[in-house]
């Protein structure tokens, strides 16, 4: 946003410098062709920065989200042999390395959370 308010203070900055050594019209089409500049630079930008949206949580089974999130809670305990055998056949693990999966999960989390009084 501070870059936003930079820019266009420079730009008005040029323009009045601009307008007192170049004819009006030069000076509009100056400034409409620099309006479009930036424009586009910003879309670019804006293109280019934002990630692909996940899909809605509701597009994971509630069920499974939960049963993930017991086994995240049990992953954070003590890991004895038991632990350790689930941790290499369970497809959490297959799940979790998809992205949006995992921000469902994230948010099913906080959700719980936010019922049991966890979290603000």
């Amino acid at each position: 946003m501070i870059w936003a308010i930079v820019l266009l203070g420079t730009l008005v900055v040029a323009a009045v410098a601009v307008t007192v050594i170049v004819s009006p019209a030069k000076v509009v089409l100056g400034l409409v062709g620099t309006g479009m500049i930036v424009a586009a630079a910003f879309v670019v930008l804006a293109i280019v920065n934002t990630e692909g949206r996940p899909p809605m949580s509701g597009s994971f089974s509630h069920a499974q989200l939960e049963a993930d999130r017991i086994m995240t809670e049990r992953m954070a305990s003590v890991i004895g042999p038991g632990m350790q055998s689930q941790m290499t056949t369970d497809p959490m693990l297959e799940r979790t390395a998809n992205d949006a999966y995992l921000r469902a999960l994230e948010q099913h989390v906080y959700q719980v959370d936010r019922m049991l009084g966890r979290v603000p």
